[in-house]
């Protein structure tokens, strides 16, 4: 059943609107169950059918929503607007930027309905804001946009999930009076506890992880320090997941058991595991209180109750039937939560390790068992220690494959110390964190000197921890970047493992008829589905080879990089250049090269990109670079040589020299090379230019030729660069597809300019409504006047071409049409 409502949510998010067909499928199945009800027939395919057909449905009102005339969407035209509204979750700061979600309750005095995720800058943010606030902003309301390309994040579907369309940029707040229900009295306290574990715990990064750990709040963190948990596999440490509340309900049932058999009244009535699982709810659902009920910490507090209740009802036999209960309410309560990746890694981390780690110290007892016999004394101590260790070690070697390939999907790194780093940070963050910093918690509502002293031996725990972690995290081979996998390559793998714990069962020839019947059944399913899989494997791995080295195409992506630049060319014979790497003007909002062309890259299984090209340094146009030459095996970098001191620039050339990239001097790479019968020649600046003050008129000029196909790369030079190509390259300029300088500013593409390149195809690179308004509507004009057909980024998304040199296909991700201005 579970399986089935996923499969529908799943076809729900990807073909959502068909509403009508979905209630149909759910009537007729329910008629079907009611026939065979009636005749006392059993349902097999009708009741999946019918929980498809739940999960299609239930997942619509957030895709496909109905939504009444006064709904905030539907005032999103640009125009500054007065909204008052609720603040309805604990706002989230960073350095400069302050971010929450405004329940609308007016739009200019007018009634209105709907949420709007709301940024501000932190300068212009006079009140502190809480939850439950009633505020007044001025600004103007935006439909969420993607960045629209091949394997990138999907935004607008992240804010749909939250029932959020639109968005907003408060230029001024003011506060009015608050809207005190039940959460707001929660957060009051909540509030007071964090201002608490600020005032006593030692060390900003310490403080900021006991909030995080207790009070969900990851908000002050740095980059660095969750980088140093991701590379070291155990970051799941400092959210409000699945293990610290189950930690927390565990340590919890261990006291209330030992506490209530010391009685005799719940002994003589076995009633000590029963009664100790209600009483251990509260410290569960307290802890889930505290930290704010966040999707992420409910969908850990229903998992953990949903145990508990299994043992209330002596159904702890059973934990997979018991998780698949834990899902299934979730899902019902909030159907997105399956496309959520803490819902993902929580569950798929618990399955392998109820399913997994029982195999294994089963497998290890069995030979353990048929070697008893053995001439060689036992060493009972070293066998128990050894027994001991083997629960944790294999329930943590479980949970690091089960989610394996959703951290490769998602996160695009594995780490190699994980497995180990598990086994010691998870025992020394739970039971010497968590716990002691609930307890304080706990502490702080009688005695306050009690619950000083358990903060700071909490922050002190912290403080040796992070060193630790720090010197695990600095070895080079702690985490590797890694490819994306796709969804066949994913089923593959848990196919792979699933075979491969079961091919190694023991039959005891002392079991019933009925159970050996069955063993031997699933080993010989493993076998034949480890020969499906390594069919499977090697076609797959066939054509990701064939695509990345051996295809003879030229291809070209125009990436999706907002207001800037980005391009990947692949030649023939599988080599990768980069042309820029877009970036925004604030990179604290998104840094691209992570965000944006890294995804792209690892989802096209390259993670070599043997040159990067810098047209200038602007920051549209080496924003991603820092990251790609960081993370990527760059093998060598061109650019002019000339940038202003800006501190992306100065990453760019830091990160070159630590990792020894080759750079060669401007001098030395202009003219012409040829790689596998593609002509690559820089035609600007001179060979010895002088830099202009203005980065754009230095930009390089790339000319790209493969056959009778050419592309004009050309940075954001204006129309004086463009007579001096034209005086000095005439018709060598004709091109096939031109890349429309400075992103279709007017200053650019003189008809003189365009008389020489003849165009068939431009591709303007740019954001959606971008602030400066471009590509302005004459230059437009003028492309059509020289009967170009128009590719825009912030309309298409990416714009992939291949050519075998001939013909030419050009494929954008949506068929957007050119707006009449």
């Amino acid at each position: 059943m579970l399986i089935a409502l996923m499969v529908g949510l799943v076809l729900g998010a990807n073909f959502p609107g068909q509403i009508l067909s979905g209630c149909g499928v759910a009537l007729i199945c329910v008629l079907m169950i009611v026939r065979d009800i009636l005749r006392r027939e059993s349902a097999a395919i009708s009741p999946l059918l019918l929980f498809a057909a739940i999960g299609y449905l239930t997942i619509q009102p957030y895709l496909s929503p109905i939504l009444p005339p006064n709904h905030v969407s539907r005032f999103a035209d640009g125009k500054d607007l007065e909204i008052t509204g609720v603040i309805a979750d604990e706002p989230v700061q960073n350095e400069k930027r302050v971010k929450f979600i405004l329940k609308a309750e007016t739009l200019n005095q007018k009634e209105a309905v709907g949420k709007i995720r709301v940024t501000t800058d932190k300068k212009e943010l006079n009140p502190e804001l809480h939850f439950g606030d009633r505020i007044s902003i001025t600004g103007k309301l935006k439909r969420p946009h993607n960045f629209k390309n091949p394997g990138g994040f999907d935004y607008e579907r992240f804010l749909a999930f939250q029932k959020i369309w639109v968005t907003a940029y408060a230029k001024k707040i003011s506060k009015k009076d608050p809207e005190k229900g039940l959460r707001w009295h929660l957060e009051d306290p909540r509030r007071n506890i964090s201002d608490f574990i600020k005032q006593y715990g030692e060390g900003k990064e310490e403080t900021e992880l006991l909030r995080a750990s207790i009070m969900g709040d990851q908000s002050g963190i740095s980059q660095d320090t969750y980088t140093q948990f991701q590379r070291v596999g155990v970051a799941h440490l400092i959210a409000i997941s699945g293990l610290n509340i189950a930690v927390i309900g565990s340590v919890a049932f261990a006291f209330f058991r030992w506490f209530l058999s010391q009685f005799r009244f719940f002994l003589f009535r076995a009633w000590s595991r029963k009664v100790a699982a209600i009483l251990s709810m509260f410290p569960v659902i307290y802890y889930g209180l505290i930290s704010g009920m966040a999707p992420p910490a409910l969908r850990s507090v229903v998992m953990v109750l949903v145990f508990q209740a299994a043992i209330i009802f002596e159904k702890e036999g059973d934990p997979i039937n018991t998780l698949t209960v834990a899902a299934m309410l979730i899902l019902a309560a909030h159907p997105p939560s399956l496309f959520s990746v803490s819902f993902q890694l929580s569950f798929s981390a618990i399955f392998a390790i109820i399913y997994g780690a029982p195999h294994f110290i089963r497998n290890q007892s069995e030979e353990k068992s048929s070697s008893e016999n053995s001439p060689q004394d036992d060493n009972s101590n070293f066998d128990y220690i050894k027994r001991k260790l083997n629960v944790p070690m294999y329930s943590s070697l479980c949970a690091v494959l089960g989610t394996l390939p959703i951290g490769m999907l998602y996160f695009h790194q594995a780490s190699l110390i994980g497995l180990l780093a598990n086994i010691v940070f998870i025992p020394i963050y739970s039971y010497l964190v968590v716990v002691p910093g609930l307890a304080s918690v706990f502490a702080y509502l009688t005695n306050i000197p009690a619950a000083s002293y358990g903060i700071s031996f909490c922050a002190k725990v912290l403080n040796i921890s992070l060193s630790m972690l720090k010197a695990c995290s600095d070895l080079s081979f702690a985490a590797i970047t890694t490819i994306t996998p796709s969804y066949l390559e994913i089923v593959l793998f848990y196919a792979l493992c699933w075979a491969l714990l079961n091919i190694r069962q023991k039959i005891d020839e002392f079991e019933k008829i009925e159970k050996i019947e069955r063993i031997e059944r699933i080993i010989k399913i493993a076998k034949i589905t480890l020969i499906v899989i390594l069919v499977a494997g090697i076609g797959d791995a066939g054509y990701w080879t064939y695509q990345r080295y051996f295809h003879k195409n030229l291809r070209i992506t125009f990436l999706d990089v907002g207001q800037g630049n980005s391009a990947l060319i692949e030649l023939p014979g599988g080599q990768c250049i980069l042309i820029d790497g877009g970036g925004l003007f604030d990179s604290s909002i998104l840094d691209v090269g992570s965000g944006v062309i890294a995804p792209f890259l690892l989802q096209k299984k390259i993670m070599t990109v043997d040159t990067l090209v810098l047209t200038h340094a602007h920051e549209d146009h080496i924003g991603g670079l820092p990251y790609i030459a960081k993370n990527f095996n760059v093998k060598q970098v061109w650019m002019n040589g000339h940038g202003e001191e800006t501190e992306t620039y100065h990453n760019f050339n830091k990160i070159i020299q630590q990792k020894g990239i080759d750079a060669p001097q401007f001098s030395n790479i202009f003219g012409e090379h040829e790689i596998n019968n593609v002509k690559l020649n820089i035609l600007h600046p001179e060979k010895d230019f002088s830099p202009h003050k203005n980065l754009n008129v230095d930009s390089i000029v790339l000319k790209l030729e493969f056959k009778d196909i050419s592309i004009l790369f050309t940075g954001d030079i204006d129309k004086k660069v463009e007579k001096k190509l034209v005086d000095k390259y005439q018709d060598a300029l004709k091109s096939t597809i031109l890349v429309a300088p400075h992103h279709g500013s007017k200053s650019s593409s003189s008809d003189m300019f365009l008389d020489a390149v003849k165009p068939e195809y431009v591709v303007i690179s740019l954001g959606w409504k971008n602030r400066f308004h471009f590509p302005k509507s004459e230059i437009i004009a003028r492309y059509l006047q020289h009967k170009a057909r128009i590719f825009r980024t912030d309309l298409n998304g990416a714009i992939s071409v291949s050519t075998d040199g001939n013909s030419l296909e050009i494929t954008p991700v949506t068929d957007a049409l050119q707006p009449v201005e």
